[in-house]
C-alpha cells in the first residue's frame, strides 16, 4: 500500500494537568503501531502528554454541536 493511501488517524493527546483529552490532528499510517510512532514524534516533542491515543478516521463518531 503507497503512503498516500494509508488510513487517516485522529490523534488524541491528554495534556498533562488536563483531565480529559484532546484532539490535536490526524497522521497517515498503514497500522496502528505506525500511527502512535508518528503521532508521538508530531506531537509529543516536548513531552507535554500523558496519554496518546490514535483512532482510524473511518471509525470515529463525533456527537454533539460543532463549530
Amino acid at each position: 500500500m503507497a503512503p498516500r493511501q494509508w488510513p487517516r488517524w485522529e490523534v488524541f493527546l491528554r495534556p498533562r494537568g488536563a483531565p480529559a483529552r484532546q484532539h490535536v490532528g490526524a497522521v497517515h499510517a498503514p497500522d496502528a503501531e505506525l500511527a502512535v510512532q508518528l503521532a508521538r514524534d508530531l506531537f509529543t516533542r516536548r513531552s507535554e502528554g500523558v496519554g496518546l491515543w490514535v483512532a482510524r478516521t473511518d471509525q470515529v463518531t463525533v456527537a454533539g454541536n460543532r463549530p
